[in-house]
């Protein structure tokens, strides 16, 4: 699965924070429930995934940038292999 672009969809969400960081009532939390990447790692304990794409709970995209994460598996519902 290494190399290969991935639609993964999480049981429990990853918190996400966004805002001003400068200013505490700026920010705000975001909860993604699923994220579309390029795996980097695929192990038995998780995945290491660069994003492309997160969405939220009401099909609300999230901005993160290119960013390069480990989704534990013990965190991931569904893993979706798009190309």
């Amino acid at each position: 699965m290494n190399g290969k672009k991935v639609e993964m969809s999480l049981n429990t969400p990853i918190l996400l924070r966004s805002g001003d960081v400068e200013s505490a009532d700026r920010l705000r939390e975001e909860a993604v429930f699923r994220i579309v990447g390029k795996v980097e790692t695929f192990s038995e304990t998780g995945v290491l995934i660069e994003i492309i794409e997160m969405t939220g709970n009401k099909q609300s995209k999230v901005t993160s940038g290119h960013a390069t994460v480990f989704i534990p598996m013990h965190k991931i519902d569904h893993i979706f292999v798009l190309a």
